[in-house]
This record gives structure tokens, C-alpha cells and sequence, in this order.
């Protein structure tokens, strides 16, 4: 069956190393159901290798699993495309209760997420990825810096995976901006991704900049933390590094030490 798929010689000792586990399973009733299953949704040989490299797809049979996990999410109007990029990228998705996927596809749509869109495969992943106290837990983070739960909801529809980082992250994450930039929450919510951003590695260096700029007065108008940790690397450079001038090895210098020592502040 793996050598239908193009695994033989080296590289199927190679894919059956990890996975000595399947020499036990039947491959008339579980492994080649399972492989036919797939090839039907993701059409290429290299989608399907890909998928089985998740051991959890290969952990149950397709009646338990697989199929009324697929069918389910397909019952919501998700499209074949999503479903085929919701299974090459998040194949544990596929192993679990399908019990667990109704309630989550359920949830992730009163939420605001349109089962139509790509956006929903990476929602359902992100929520499915952590139980209940544990979402609360972040959800309570937000609430304490002042968002509501429709903001919450903003922010995971914007940037599911945002939901994904640790309590300690996102506390120490949201701290900053809120103690460093006034009325920073509308730009967190329409730009969650920002709290992603590391902290030592660009976050506090950039600031250590601005705050050098703001020193020596050289800013024309003042920015804000959370827009300025948007740009790219070399466009944060070329603005408010390279254009200084005789400053600008000092900016520069400031930035890269603030790198090596993110509890450096100006």
C-alpha cells in the first residue's frame, strides 16, 4: 500500500521507523480504509504521506475517527479546499472525539467564523488545540486589561492562533503595551498579531529607539509602540534608524544592545 503511494526501498524503512507500531495493524481493515479515505479527499499521493506522518491518524479506525470527524466539519459548508488544507496542516484534528469537533465548530461559529472562509480550518485548530480552562484563563487576561468578551472575540477571529500563546505571554505581553502606550487596546484588538511579537527581540528594542528619538527630540510627530512593532525589520530600520544621520549608529547601536539585553530601558 505505502509503495502504491511512492514509499519504497530506504525511504520506506525511513517512514515505517517511527511508526514500527502499524506492523500490528490489520492493513486490509484499518490501514488501507484509511489511506483510500484520504486519497479521496487530498487527491495527491504526497497529501496523503503527509497526513500519515501524524500518528494520531493511524491511532484509530476510520469509522471511529476519521469519517465522522470529516463528515462533521463537512456538514457545516466547509469547502474541499478547506477541508484538504485543514487535514495536511492539522491532521490531530482528525483524531479526536468527534463529539469534541461538533461542540468546537459549533462554538467557533457563534463566535463570528464563516465556515465558507479559510480562516475557519485555522479557528477550529487553534480552539481545539485547548480545553476549556484553559481558554478561560486567556480570556480572563484579556478582561483584565480592560477588553470585553466580544473583544476576545475580535481578536480570535482576526488572529486565531493569538489565543494559542501562554497565559505568562500574553500577561506579559499586554502589560508592556499597556504601562508603555496610551489607549493601546483598539490597536491590539485590530492588530492582535502584535502580541505574538517577542518581547526582548523586538518589542523592547524598538521602544528603546523611539525613546532615544523622543530624548533628542528628533520624532516630527510621536508614533505609537504598537504600529512601529508592525513594520518589517528593514522598513523599522530605514524610518527610525538609517535617516538620522550622525544619529544613527547611536539608534543603532541602542537597538542591537536592547536585543542582547531586553531588561535595558530607556
Amino acid at each position: 500500500m505505502l509503495e502504491d503511494l511512492g514509499v519504497s526501498g530506504p525511504d520506506l524503512g525511513e517512514f515505517l521507523s517511527p511508526r514500527a507500531f502499524m506492523v500490528y495493524y490489520s492493513a486490509e481493515k484499518r490501514i488501507a480504509p484509511i489511506i483510500e479515505f484520504l486519497k479521496s479527499y487530498l487527491k495527491t499521493n504526497e497529501n496523503v504521506l503527509r497526513v500519515l506522518r501524524s500518528n494520531w491518524v493511524l491511532s484509530f479506525r476510520i469509522e471511529e475517527r476519521i469519517l465522522p470527524n470529516m463528515r462533521c466539519i463537512e456538514s457545516y459548508g466547509v469547502g474541499p479546499s478547506q477541508l484538504q488544507q485543514l487535514a495536511i496542516v492539522h491532521p490531530r484534528l482528525l483524531s479526536q472525539n468527534p463529539k469534541r469537533t461538533k461542540e468546537n465548530c459549533e462554538k467557533i461559529i457563534e463566535m463570528g467564523f464563516n465556515p465558507k472562509s479559510l480562516m475557519f480550518a485555522h479557528a477550529l485548530h487553534a480552539f481545539s488545540s485547548m480545553n476549556n480552562e484553559k481558554w478561560q484563563a486567556k480570556v480572563d487576561i484579556f478582561k483584565s486589561f480592560g477588553c470585553s468578551q466580544d473583544h476576545v472575540f475580535s481578536i480570535f477571529r482576526r488572529a486565531p492562533y493569538t489565543m494559542c500563546l501562554s497565559v505568562k505571554k500574553l500577561k506579559e505581553t499586554m502589560g508592556y503595551f499597556v504601562k508603555k502606550q496610551e489607549d493601546v487596546l483598539f490597536n491590539l484588538i485590530m492588530n492582535p498579531q502584535i502580541l505574538g511579537f517577542s518581547l526582548g527581540g523586538r518589542v523592547i528594542p524598538r521602544n528603546n529607539v523611539l525613546q532615544a528619538l523622543r530624548l533628542k527630540k528628533l520624532l516630527k510627530k510621536d508614533v505609537k509602540l504598537s504600529s512601529v512593532c508592525l513594520l518589517s525589520e528593514r522598513r523599522f530600520l530605514q524610518k527610525f534608524v538609517g535617516c538620522f544621520g550622525e544619529e544613527a549608529d547611536y539608534l543603532r547601536r541602542i537597538y542591537e544592545e536592547s536585543k542582547g539585553n531586553p531588561e535595558m530601558i530607556l
